[in-house]
């Protein structure tokens, strides 16, 4: 889980290019809209995201034109589904049955009385 909340962190590092000041700009929209598409590898989800970051709908704070052309650069380049909080519990469920699973193989430990 540490590791998913890491590449969470460091994908959307990635896509305002390490500047702090826009990670404060990622709203739930834009979230949502990006959540685990894969703009390097689908043309739908490069063309989704161009339109939306021409319309504005995607990081609707950033005004500056070349700052957005960045944003809208790296989105292109990631290789990888985006992923954010909620794909993190999406992925989640497929792992309790096998959590689940592995807990019937572990020995209960014994408790004594006295």
């Amino acid at each position: 889980i540490a590791r998913y909340i890491k590449h969470i962190k460091d994908t959307w590092d990635e896509i305002c290019g390490g500047d702090v000041l826009l990670l404060g700009c990622i709203d739930e929209s834009t979230v949502e809209a990006v959540q685990l598409r894969v703009p390097a590898l689908s043309t739908y989800d490069s063309e989704f995201i161009q339109n939306q970051m021409i319309s504005r709908r995607l990081f609707p704070e950033v005004l500056d034109l070349s700052t957005r052309q960045g944003i809208t650069s790296r989105l292109l380049a990631i290789e990888q589904p985006i992923p954010t909080i909620h794909s993190l519990f999406k992925n989640l469920r497929y792992l309790e049955p096998a959590v689940e699973a592995i807990k019937t193989l572990i020995p209960k430990p014994i408790q004594e009385t006295l």
